[in-house]
């Protein structure tokens, strides 16, 4: 219960993270802004999903569970590829459905998720390929693309000088997912995923934040216009 619990919280914090962000970046790209927030509803929908597995605590349910998991991050991966490009492209979308399809594959067949229950909480045991391949995904693929966009998004806010600061809180939270997926103590679990659940918290008050900020930055310019 008490994994259910936390993976649901941890859910609902990224899935409004992902709203907070295409509702407050609207100078964004509209196609980089929905394929960046559809990719993190996504991993909100993973987590959701892995939240059940603990709950159900059945052994066989566990590793479904898991695939399906990993599925809605293999697709979230590709719409923060897409999300690098200002419009959608066919050939991209091709190669990465074949990509996709092949590792989630390998995934079911090859290197078949080796996740257990313990004490009310989730352990993925990711080893060998598995284990390379997923931090593979999130170093190279999560952390620059997704760092990337939010750059581009506050940039566009007409906020640069907080580019820095949103960067470093949003890799830490991928970081601490990447932590959190390998743990195997029960202590490092909860640990990292307290971390993970924080930084994303962080993440998804920012957007709000800085849209709150160029309000009135924007206000205080047309103030300052219409004085002179």
């Amino acid at each position: 219960m008490l994994g259910f619990i936390g993976f649901t919280i941890a859910a609902l914090i990224i899935g409004f993270f992902a709203i907070s962000f295409y509702r407050s970046f609207t100078a964004l790209n509209e196609h980089q802004r929905g394929a960046f927030s559809a990719a993190f509803l996504l991993l909100s929908a993973a987590f959701f999903i892995w939240g059940f597995a603990p709950l159900i605590n059945d052994a066989d349910t566990t590793k479904l569970l898991v695939l399906a998991g990993d599925g809605l991050l293999l697709v979230g991966s590709g719409l923060l590829v897409l999300a690098q490009f200002k419009k959608l492209y066919l050939i991209p979308v091709i190669v990465l459905a074949i990509a996709g399809a092949v590792l989630l594959g390998l995934r079911a067949y090859i290197f078949e998720p080796a996740a257990t229950v313990s004490d009310g909480l989730l352990h993925f045991n990711l080893e060998g390929e598995a284990r390379v391949t997923l931090l593979a995904i999130l170093t190279f693929v999560w952390v620059p693309l997704g760092a990337r966009i939010t750059q581009l998004a506050v940039q566009a806010k007409g906020v640069p000088q907080f580019s820095g600061i949103v960067t470093l809180i949003f890799v830490a939270s991928l970081v601490c997912a990447a932590l959190f997926l390998g743990a195997r103590q029960n202590v490092t679990v909860i640990a990292s995923f307290a971390a993970l659940a924080l930084s994303f918290l962080l993440m998804a008050f920012i957007p709000l934040l800085i849209g709150k900020y160029a309000r009135v930055v924007a206000s205080a310019k047309k103030g300052a216009r219409s004085g002179k």
